[in-house]
């Protein structure tokens, strides 16, 4: 296996991870438990894979998946920074939390 196989791989799978904690940033932050830091660490890692798919020569299947999927990870990470951010700005949690309160004494 050559360098090239080799950061393709740890590209595509850099991909995966990335990906996977963009989607659980965006389930988290439904949630209020920190889906901001979930798509904070899937921007550097998507931007890891970006980086070594591009450096590796042979710009295969691998290195191309990781390429794609860093590419989307960076991008809902960032969309879930975001969102989280103007969740916390706008004091969304504390209207809901002031919401179940006011239901709660009413029954």
């Amino acid at each position: 296996m050559n360098n090239n196989n080799t950061l393709g791989m740890i590209s595509m799978i850099g991909g995966i991870v990335s990906l996977l904690l963009a989607v659980l940033g965006m389930i988290l932050g439904f949630f209020n438990i920190g889906g901001g830091i979930c798509g904070l660490f899937a921007i550097l890692i998507g931007a890891v894979s970006v980086v070594l798919a591009a450096s590796s020569k042979k710009n295969g299947g691998n290195g191309t998946a990781g390429l794609v999927m860093g590419i989307i990870a960076m991008a809902l990470g960032v969309i879930v920074g975001i969102c989280c951010i103007i969740c916390k700005c706008a004091h969304y949690y504390d209207a809901v939390d002031y919401a179940t309160s006011i239901y709660s004494s009413l029954y």
